[in-house]
Protein backbone atom coordinates (compact mmCIF):
# COMPACT_ATOMS: atom_id res chain seq x y z
CA UNK A 1 0.00 0.00 0.00
CA UNK A 2 2.99 2.30 0.67
CA UNK A 3 3.52 1.51 -2.70
CA UNK A 4 0.47 3.27 -3.94
CA UNK A 5 0.67 6.16 -1.83
CA UNK A 6 4.09 7.07 -3.37
CA UNK A 7 2.63 7.00 -6.85
CA UNK A 8 0.05 8.69 -5.56
CA UNK A 9 1.92 12.00 -4.14
CA UNK A 10 4.10 11.69 -7.61
CA UNK A 11 1.34 12.01 -9.65
CA UNK A 12 -0.70 14.48 -7.57
CA UNK A 13 -0.12 18.33 -6.63
CA UNK A 14 0.51 19.07 -2.72
CA UNK A 15 -2.96 20.72 -2.97
CA UNK A 16 -4.91 17.11 -3.70
CA UNK A 17 -2.88 14.93 -1.73
CA UNK A 18 -2.87 16.01 2.25
CA UNK A 19 -1.66 13.79 5.53
CA UNK A 20 -4.09 15.89 7.98
CA UNK A 21 -2.38 16.90 11.58
CA UNK A 22 -6.03 15.87 13.04
CA UNK A 23 -8.10 13.11 12.36
CA UNK A 24 -10.73 15.04 11.55
CA UNK A 25 -11.97 13.26 8.19
CA UNK A 26 -10.74 9.95 9.72
CA UNK A 27 -14.75 9.86 11.85
CA UNK A 28 -17.99 11.02 11.11
CA UNK A 29 -20.82 11.71 13.74
CA UNK A 30 -20.92 8.61 15.32
CA UNK A 31 -19.00 7.60 18.22
CA UNK A 32 -16.18 5.20 15.28
CA UNK A 33 -12.73 6.82 14.38
CA UNK A 34 -10.95 5.49 11.78
CA UNK A 35 -7.27 5.42 10.30
CA UNK A 36 -5.67 6.23 6.85
CA UNK A 37 -2.54 7.25 5.07
CA UNK A 38 -3.97 10.44 4.19
CA UNK A 39 -7.39 12.65 2.18
CA UNK A 40 -7.59 13.46 -1.11
CA UNK A 41 -9.20 16.73 -2.34
CA UNK A 42 -10.17 16.54 -5.79
CA UNK A 43 -11.66 19.91 -6.96
CA UNK A 44 -13.27 18.74 -10.14
CA UNK A 45 -14.43 15.32 -12.01
CA UNK A 46 -11.29 14.90 -14.22
CA UNK A 47 -9.31 14.89 -11.07
CA UNK A 48 -11.05 11.92 -10.20
CA UNK A 49 -10.31 10.08 -13.02
CA UNK A 50 -7.04 10.39 -12.91
CA UNK A 51 -6.74 9.02 -9.10
CA UNK A 52 -9.12 6.10 -10.12
CA UNK A 53 -6.92 4.99 -13.03
CA UNK A 54 -3.72 5.22 -10.92
CA UNK A 55 -4.97 3.20 -8.21
CA UNK A 56 -6.95 0.76 -10.85
CA UNK A 57 -3.11 0.20 -12.96
CA UNK A 58 -1.09 0.09 -9.81
CA UNK A 59 -3.80 -2.68 -8.78
CA UNK A 60 -3.56 -4.36 -11.86
CA UNK A 61 0.45 -4.18 -12.01
CA UNK A 62 1.14 -5.41 -8.75
CA UNK A 63 -2.32 -7.63 -7.33
CA UNK A 64 -5.17 -7.27 -5.43
CA UNK A 65 -3.06 -7.54 -2.35
CA UNK A 66 -1.11 -4.00 -2.98
CA UNK A 67 -4.44 -2.14 -3.22
CA UNK A 68 -5.26 1.17 -1.95
CA UNK A 69 -8.91 1.02 -0.47
CA UNK A 70 -11.18 4.73 -0.89
CA UNK A 71 -13.09 5.58 1.82
CA UNK A 72 -15.60 8.28 -0.38
CA UNK A 73 -16.22 11.33 2.00
CA UNK A 74 -18.94 14.08 1.87
CA UNK A 75 -18.99 16.53 4.78
CA UNK A 76 -19.07 13.56 7.42
CA UNK A 77 -22.13 14.67 8.84
CA UNK A 78 -23.24 10.78 8.96
CA UNK A 79 -24.83 8.76 11.38
CA UNK A 80 -23.69 5.24 10.06
CA UNK A 81 -20.39 5.68 10.06
CA UNK A 82 -20.54 4.89 6.32
CA UNK A 83 -17.44 7.08 5.49
CA UNK A 84 -14.63 6.18 8.18
CA UNK A 85 -12.26 4.23 6.96
CA UNK A 86 -9.96 1.30 8.36
CA UNK A 87 -6.76 2.14 6.22
CA UNK A 88 -6.06 3.16 2.62
CA UNK A 89 -6.93 7.38 1.84
CA UNK A 90 -10.13 9.27 2.58
CA UNK A 91 -11.53 10.62 -1.03
CA UNK A 92 -12.88 13.93 0.12
CA UNK A 93 -15.46 15.45 -2.45
CA UNK A 94 -16.01 18.48 -0.14
CA UNK A 95 -14.07 21.09 -3.06
CA UNK A 96 -16.64 20.06 -5.77
CA UNK A 97 -19.23 22.42 -4.32
CA UNK A 98 -20.34 24.33 -7.35
CA UNK A 99 -24.32 24.59 -8.49
CA UNK A 100 -23.28 24.19 -12.06
CA UNK A 101 -26.68 24.49 -14.42
CA UNK A 102 -30.00 25.36 -14.42
CA UNK A 103 -32.33 24.70 -16.77
CA UNK A 104 -36.02 25.38 -15.53
CA UNK A 105 -38.01 24.05 -19.17
CA UNK A 106 -36.73 20.62 -18.10
CA UNK A 107 -36.91 21.35 -14.26
CA UNK A 108 -33.03 19.72 -13.53
CA UNK A 109 -30.78 21.23 -11.76
CA UNK A 110 -26.88 20.11 -11.87
CA UNK A 111 -24.53 20.27 -9.46
CA UNK A 112 -21.11 18.76 -7.92
CA UNK A 113 -21.54 16.24 -5.27
CA UNK A 114 -20.42 18.49 -2.33
CA UNK A 115 -22.79 20.79 -2.38
CA UNK A 116 -25.41 21.02 0.20
CA UNK A 117 -29.08 20.69 0.38
CA UNK A 118 -29.27 24.92 2.13
CA UNK A 119 -27.05 26.06 -0.36
CA UNK A 120 -29.88 24.69 -3.22
CA UNK A 121 -32.67 25.90 -1.28
CA UNK A 122 -31.29 29.22 -0.96
CA UNK A 123 -29.94 29.34 -5.04
CA UNK A 124 -33.51 28.54 -6.01
CA UNK A 125 -35.63 31.05 -3.26
CA UNK A 126 -35.95 33.66 -6.71
CA UNK A 127 -36.59 30.92 -9.34
CA UNK A 128 -40.45 29.18 -7.86
CA UNK A 129 -38.96 26.02 -7.89
CA UNK A 130 -37.24 23.84 -5.34
CA UNK A 131 -35.44 20.47 -4.57
CA UNK A 132 -37.68 18.62 -2.21
CA UNK A 133 -35.63 16.63 -0.14
CA UNK A 134 -34.88 17.98 3.33
CA UNK A 135 -32.65 15.79 5.56
CA UNK A 136 -32.38 17.38 9.38
CA UNK A 137 -28.33 17.97 8.37
CA UNK A 138 -29.08 20.20 5.35
CA UNK A 139 -26.79 22.47 5.69
CA UNK A 140 -23.89 20.08 6.97
CA UNK A 141 -24.18 17.28 4.80
CA UNK A 142 -24.02 16.93 0.94
CA UNK A 143 -25.85 15.98 -2.26
CA UNK A 144 -23.14 13.07 -2.97
CA UNK A 145 -23.60 11.66 0.30
CA UNK A 146 -27.17 12.32 0.34
CA UNK A 147 -27.56 9.91 -2.76
CA UNK A 148 -25.29 7.80 -1.37
CA UNK A 149 -27.52 7.11 1.67
CA UNK A 150 -30.56 7.56 -0.29
CA UNK A 151 -31.21 10.33 2.56
CA UNK A 152 -34.64 11.71 3.94
CA UNK A 153 -35.75 13.94 5.75
CA UNK A 154 -39.55 15.29 7.13
CA UNK A 155 -40.82 16.36 3.21
CA UNK A 156 -40.47 12.77 2.46
CA UNK A 157 -44.10 12.13 3.69
CA UNK A 158 -45.14 14.01 0.89
CA UNK A 159 -42.11 14.37 -1.61
CA UNK A 160 -40.14 10.73 -0.99
CA UNK A 161 -36.70 10.14 -0.16
CA UNK A 162 -33.56 11.42 -2.63
CA UNK A 163 -34.08 8.45 -5.17
CA UNK A 164 -37.32 10.03 -6.22
CA UNK A 165 -35.77 12.95 -7.44
CA UNK A 166 -32.47 12.44 -9.04
CA UNK A 167 -32.85 12.72 -12.92
CA UNK A 168 -29.16 11.73 -13.33
CA UNK A 169 -25.72 10.91 -11.94
CA UNK A 170 -22.27 11.40 -13.08
CA UNK A 171 -20.10 8.76 -12.21
CA UNK A 172 -16.30 7.63 -11.99
CA UNK A 173 -15.57 3.85 -11.80
CA UNK A 174 -12.96 2.10 -9.70
CA UNK A 175 -11.16 1.62 -13.13
CA UNK A 176 -11.18 5.18 -13.64
CA UNK A 177 -13.78 5.30 -16.62
CA UNK A 178 -17.06 7.45 -16.68
CA UNK A 179 -20.87 7.22 -17.43
CA UNK A 180 -23.73 9.23 -17.49
CA UNK A 181 -26.92 7.46 -15.80
CA UNK A 182 -30.27 8.06 -15.87
CA UNK A 183 -31.77 10.45 -17.97
CA UNK A 184 -32.84 13.78 -18.78
CA UNK A 185 -36.33 13.41 -20.15
CA UNK A 186 -39.33 12.66 -17.64
CA UNK A 187 -39.72 9.31 -19.45
CA UNK A 188 -36.57 7.01 -20.23
CA UNK A 189 -37.07 3.02 -20.92
CA UNK A 190 -34.26 1.64 -22.31
CA UNK A 191 -31.95 -1.40 -20.55
CA UNK A 192 -31.32 -1.54 -16.68
CA UNK A 193 -32.26 1.35 -14.27
CA UNK A 194 -28.21 1.33 -13.08
CA UNK A 195 -28.97 5.08 -11.51
CA UNK A 196 -30.99 3.54 -9.19
CA UNK A 197 -28.71 1.23 -8.32
CA UNK A 198 -26.00 3.41 -7.49
CA UNK A 199 -28.45 5.34 -5.19
CA UNK A 200 -28.89 4.09 -1.74
CA UNK A 201 -25.20 1.84 -2.51
CA UNK A 202 -23.17 3.78 0.08
CA UNK A 203 -20.27 4.59 -2.57
CA UNK A 204 -19.68 0.81 -3.19
CA UNK A 205 -20.13 0.81 -6.49
CA UNK A 206 -19.13 4.00 -8.38
CA UNK A 207 -18.01 8.00 -7.26
CA UNK A 208 -21.27 10.04 -7.66
CA UNK A 209 -19.13 13.22 -9.17
CA UNK A 210 -22.24 15.37 -10.04
CA UNK A 211 -26.18 15.11 -10.40
CA UNK A 212 -28.64 16.11 -12.35
CA UNK A 213 -31.47 17.29 -9.75
CA UNK A 214 -35.36 17.03 -9.92
CA UNK A 215 -37.20 20.42 -9.61
CA UNK A 216 -40.75 20.66 -8.18
CA UNK A 217 -42.78 23.73 -7.63
CA UNK A 218 -42.60 25.78 -4.55
CA UNK A 219 -46.06 25.18 -2.94
CA UNK A 220 -47.83 28.82 -2.70
CA UNK A 221 -48.37 28.70 0.56
CA UNK A 222 -47.79 26.39 4.18
CA UNK A 223 -49.20 26.09 7.55
CA UNK A 224 -47.05 24.63 10.33
CA UNK A 225 -48.93 23.32 13.62
CA UNK A 226 -47.57 21.48 16.62
CA UNK A 227 -49.83 19.79 18.69
CA UNK A 228 -48.83 18.57 22.40
CA UNK A 229 -49.84 15.14 23.88
CA UNK A 230 -50.51 14.07 27.29
CA UNK A 231 -49.01 10.30 26.18
CA UNK A 232 -47.02 8.86 23.82
CA UNK A 233 -50.13 6.64 22.67
CA UNK A 234 -52.31 9.71 22.54
CA UNK A 235 -49.83 10.93 19.80
CA UNK A 236 -49.49 7.63 17.85
CA UNK A 237 -53.31 7.51 17.55
CA UNK A 238 -53.29 11.01 16.19
CA UNK A 239 -50.55 10.40 13.85
CA UNK A 240 -52.39 7.39 12.79
CA UNK A 241 -55.93 9.18 11.92
CA UNK A 242 -54.11 11.86 10.42
CA UNK A 243 -52.83 9.79 7.54
CA UNK A 244 -55.78 8.15 7.04
CA UNK A 245 -57.63 11.57 5.93
CA UNK A 246 -56.57 13.38 2.77
CA UNK A 247 -55.25 16.19 3.58
CA UNK A 248 -52.21 18.05 1.96
CA UNK A 249 -49.55 17.07 4.29
CA UNK A 250 -45.76 17.46 3.71
CA UNK A 251 -44.25 16.76 6.87
CA UNK A 252 -45.49 15.11 10.24
CA UNK A 253 -42.88 14.44 12.63
CA UNK A 254 -43.11 13.03 16.32
CA UNK A 255 -40.79 14.04 19.55
CA UNK A 256 -40.95 12.22 22.87
CA UNK A 257 -40.97 14.05 26.57
CA UNK A 258 -37.40 13.61 26.64
CA UNK A 259 -36.65 15.86 22.71
CA UNK A 260 -39.19 18.21 24.31
CA UNK A 261 -37.65 18.45 27.79
CA UNK A 262 -34.00 19.01 26.58
CA UNK A 263 -34.85 21.93 24.50
CA UNK A 264 -38.13 23.09 26.45
CA UNK A 265 -37.48 27.14 26.10
CA UNK A 266 -37.79 27.08 22.62
CA UNK A 267 -41.12 24.72 22.09
CA UNK A 268 -44.43 27.20 22.55
CA UNK A 269 -46.38 26.48 25.67
CA UNK A 270 -48.80 24.11 23.92
CA UNK A 271 -45.60 21.22 24.12
CA UNK A 272 -43.95 22.60 27.12
CA UNK A 273 -44.36 20.05 29.68
CA UNK A 274 -46.17 17.25 27.48
CA UNK A 275 -45.48 13.60 26.78
CA UNK A 276 -45.20 14.08 23.15
CA UNK A 277 -45.31 16.09 20.85
CA UNK A 278 -46.50 16.38 16.58
CA UNK A 279 -45.45 18.43 13.85
CA UNK A 280 -47.54 18.77 11.36
CA UNK A 281 -46.70 21.17 7.78
CA UNK A 282 -49.12 21.26 5.00
CA UNK A 283 -48.45 23.04 1.71
CA UNK A 284 -50.86 24.10 -0.95
CA UNK A 285 -53.12 27.22 -1.84
CA UNK A 286 -53.44 28.96 1.67
CA UNK A 287 -57.42 29.24 1.76
CA UNK A 288 -57.53 25.28 1.13
CA UNK A 289 -55.10 24.95 4.00
CA UNK A 290 -57.21 26.69 6.70
CA UNK A 291 -60.07 25.21 5.92
CA UNK A 292 -58.28 21.61 6.43
CA UNK A 293 -57.45 22.57 9.51
CA UNK A 294 -61.18 21.85 10.61
CA UNK A 295 -60.41 18.27 9.37
CA UNK A 296 -57.26 17.86 11.85
CA UNK A 297 -59.53 19.35 14.61
CA UNK A 298 -61.06 16.26 13.83
CA UNK A 299 -58.62 14.18 15.65
CA UNK A 300 -56.69 16.73 17.40
CA UNK A 301 -58.59 19.48 19.97
CA UNK A 302 -57.63 23.08 18.96
CA UNK A 303 -56.72 23.43 22.77
CA UNK A 304 -53.86 21.52 21.87
CA UNK A 305 -52.44 23.02 18.90
CA UNK A 306 -50.23 25.79 18.45
CA UNK A 307 -50.20 26.95 14.70
CA UNK A 308 -47.10 29.19 13.62
CA UNK A 309 -48.79 32.89 12.76
CA UNK A 310 -45.86 33.65 10.22
CA UNK A 311 -42.79 32.87 8.38
CA UNK A 312 -40.64 33.61 11.43
CA UNK A 313 -42.94 31.96 13.54
CA UNK A 314 -42.36 28.63 11.25
CA UNK A 315 -38.80 28.65 11.61
CA UNK A 316 -38.23 29.07 15.03
CA UNK A 317 -40.50 25.79 14.99
CA UNK A 318 -38.23 23.96 12.81
CA UNK A 319 -34.99 25.49 14.62
CA UNK A 320 -36.27 24.33 17.50
CA UNK A 321 -36.58 20.67 16.06
CA UNK A 322 -33.30 20.63 14.33
CA UNK A 323 -32.29 21.59 18.04
CA UNK A 324 -32.67 18.50 20.01
CA UNK A 325 -30.11 16.00 18.54
CA UNK A 326 -27.49 18.76 18.80
CA UNK A 327 -29.06 19.20 22.64
CA UNK A 328 -28.87 15.61 23.09
CA UNK A 329 -24.93 15.79 21.70
CA UNK A 330 -23.84 18.37 24.37
CA UNK A 331 -25.66 16.28 27.14
CA UNK A 332 -24.03 12.87 26.72
CA UNK A 333 -20.77 11.90 25.73
CA UNK A 334 -21.98 9.00 23.57
CA UNK A 335 -25.19 9.08 21.12
CA UNK A 336 -26.40 6.45 19.05
CA UNK A 337 -28.74 7.04 16.67
CA UNK A 338 -30.55 4.60 14.75
CA UNK A 339 -33.37 4.95 12.23
CA UNK A 340 -35.45 2.05 11.92
CA UNK A 341 -38.28 2.11 9.32
CA UNK A 342 -41.53 0.21 10.69
CA UNK A 343 -45.45 -0.30 9.11
CA UNK A 344 -47.08 3.03 10.19
CA UNK A 345 -49.89 0.57 11.49
CA UNK A 346 -47.70 -1.05 13.83
CA UNK A 347 -46.31 2.44 15.70
CA UNK A 348 -48.63 1.77 18.43
CA UNK A 349 -47.52 -1.27 19.72
CA UNK A 350 -43.97 -0.99 19.05
CA UNK A 351 -43.00 2.65 20.66
CA UNK A 352 -43.55 1.27 24.27
CA UNK A 353 -41.23 -1.72 23.43
CA UNK A 354 -38.87 0.14 21.82
CA UNK A 355 -38.21 1.92 25.26
CA UNK A 356 -38.25 -1.05 27.05
CA UNK A 357 -35.09 -2.09 24.90
CA UNK A 358 -33.50 0.51 26.05
CA UNK A 359 -34.03 0.52 29.37
CA UNK A 360 -33.09 -3.29 29.48
CA UNK A 361 -29.48 -2.47 28.80
CA UNK A 362 -29.68 0.51 30.81
CA UNK A 363 -29.27 3.23 28.29
CA UNK A 364 -31.18 6.18 27.94
CA UNK A 365 -33.77 5.85 25.56
CA UNK A 366 -35.01 9.04 23.09
CA UNK A 367 -37.34 8.98 20.37
CA UNK A 368 -38.06 11.61 17.70
CA UNK A 369 -38.27 11.56 13.58
CA UNK A 370 -40.76 11.15 10.61
CA UNK A 371 -43.73 9.01 12.25
CA UNK A 372 -45.71 10.27 9.35
CA UNK A 373 -44.01 7.45 7.31
CA UNK A 374 -42.88 5.38 9.99
CA UNK A 375 -39.13 6.51 9.87
CA UNK A 376 -38.28 6.79 13.83
CA UNK A 377 -34.77 7.64 15.02
CA UNK A 378 -34.12 5.45 18.26
CA UNK A 379 -31.28 7.30 19.80
CA UNK A 380 -29.20 5.68 22.84
CA UNK A 381 -27.56 7.99 25.04
CA UNK A 382 -24.63 7.17 27.72
CA UNK A 383 -21.78 8.40 29.39
CA UNK A 384 -19.92 5.90 31.01
CA UNK A 385 -17.29 4.02 28.85
CA UNK A 386 -19.32 0.36 29.74
CA UNK A 387 -21.90 0.95 28.49
CA UNK A 388 -21.01 0.37 24.85
CA UNK A 389 -20.81 -3.48 25.94
CA UNK A 390 -24.82 -2.82 26.59
CA UNK A 391 -24.74 -1.18 23.33
CA UNK A 392 -24.23 -3.74 20.67
CA UNK A 393 -27.10 -6.06 22.35
CA UNK A 394 -29.31 -3.67 22.24
CA UNK A 395 -28.60 -2.68 18.68
CA UNK A 396 -29.38 -6.12 17.95
CA UNK A 397 -32.28 -6.66 19.69
CA UNK A 398 -33.99 -3.42 18.32
CA UNK A 399 -32.73 -5.10 14.72
CA UNK A 400 -34.73 -8.51 15.84
CA UNK A 401 -38.00 -6.34 16.48
CA UNK A 402 -37.56 -4.15 13.71
CA UNK A 403 -37.78 -7.28 11.63
CA UNK A 404 -40.37 -9.33 12.96
CA UNK A 405 -42.52 -6.25 12.46
CA UNK A 406 -41.38 -6.25 8.86
CA UNK A 407 -39.80 -3.23 9.38
CA UNK A 408 -36.22 -2.03 8.06
CA UNK A 409 -33.46 -1.44 10.55
CA UNK A 410 -32.62 2.02 8.28
CA UNK A 411 -34.66 3.68 6.67
CA UNK A 412 -32.59 6.94 5.70
CA UNK A 413 -29.29 6.69 7.10
CA UNK A 414 -27.54 3.48 5.61
CA UNK A 415 -25.72 0.26 7.29
CA UNK A 416 -22.13 1.76 7.29
CA UNK A 417 -19.57 0.60 9.63
CA UNK A 418 -22.15 1.07 12.35
CA UNK A 419 -24.27 -1.40 11.31
CA UNK A 420 -22.82 -3.69 8.83
CA UNK A 421 -22.83 -6.84 11.16
CA UNK A 422 -26.67 -6.35 11.15
CA UNK A 423 -27.21 -6.86 7.55
CA UNK A 424 -27.63 -10.34 7.79
CA UNK A 425 -30.90 -9.99 9.86
CA UNK A 426 -32.31 -8.31 6.97
CA UNK A 427 -31.29 -9.69 3.87
CA UNK A 428 -30.83 -13.63 3.48
CA UNK A 429 -27.69 -15.24 2.31
CA UNK A 430 -28.69 -15.45 -1.53
CA UNK A 431 -29.63 -11.75 -1.16
CA UNK A 432 -26.08 -10.52 0.11
CA UNK A 433 -24.09 -13.00 -2.49
CA UNK A 434 -26.34 -11.32 -5.50
CA UNK A 435 -25.38 -7.89 -4.27
CA UNK A 436 -21.46 -8.90 -3.84
CA UNK A 437 -21.58 -10.16 -7.17
CA UNK A 438 -22.91 -6.70 -8.55
CA UNK A 439 -20.15 -5.56 -6.49
CA UNK A 440 -17.41 -7.44 -7.89
CA UNK A 441 -18.46 -6.46 -11.75
CA UNK A 442 -17.96 -2.55 -10.76
CA UNK A 443 -15.18 -3.12 -8.59
CA UNK A 444 -13.47 -6.44 -9.13
CA UNK A 445 -10.56 -5.29 -6.69
CA UNK A 446 -12.81 -3.93 -3.81
CA UNK A 447 -11.37 -0.27 -4.02
CA UNK A 448 -14.54 1.40 -2.85
CA UNK A 449 -15.88 1.58 0.37
CA UNK A 450 -14.55 -1.77 1.38
CA UNK A 451 -15.14 -1.19 5.25
CA UNK A 452 -19.44 -0.82 4.75
CA UNK A 453 -19.16 -4.22 4.68
CA UNK A 454 -17.75 -7.32 6.30
CA UNK A 455 -14.49 -8.79 4.66
CA UNK A 456 -15.60 -10.66 1.80
CA UNK A 457 -13.39 -13.16 -0.20
CA UNK A 458 -12.97 -11.39 -3.48
CA UNK A 459 -10.36 -14.01 -4.62
CA UNK A 460 -12.87 -16.35 -5.83
CA UNK A 461 -16.78 -16.03 -7.14
CA UNK A 462 -19.31 -16.74 -5.23
CA UNK A 463 -22.00 -19.49 -6.07
CA UNK A 464 -25.61 -17.91 -6.42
Amino acid sequence: MEKAFSALREKLSPEVFIIPESGDYYHDETYLDGRAGGVLFPRNHGEIMSIMSLLHLFAEKNGAAHCCPVTIRGLGSGLSAGAVPEGGIVLSLEKMNRILELDLGSRLLRVEAGVTPDQIEKFMAPHGFMYAPDPSSFDISSIGGNIAANAAGPRSFRYGATREHIAALKVVWANGEEDILGAFTRKSAVGFDLKNLLIGSEGRLGIITEAWLKLVPKPAGSLLMMAGFDSVDEAVTAVLGLTAMNLDISAMEFIDHNSIAVTEEKWPGEIRGRRAGVLLEMEGDPDCLYAQLEKVNDIIPMEKIFAARDERSTRNIWEARREVPVAFRKKFKHKIGEDISLPVPRLPEAVGKIYNIGEQHGLYTVLWGHIGDGNLHVNFLFNEPEAFSRLGVAMENLANYVISLNGSISGEHALGRLKRHLRTKQHSGRIISLEEEIKRIFDPYNVLNPFITLPMDYSVRSKI
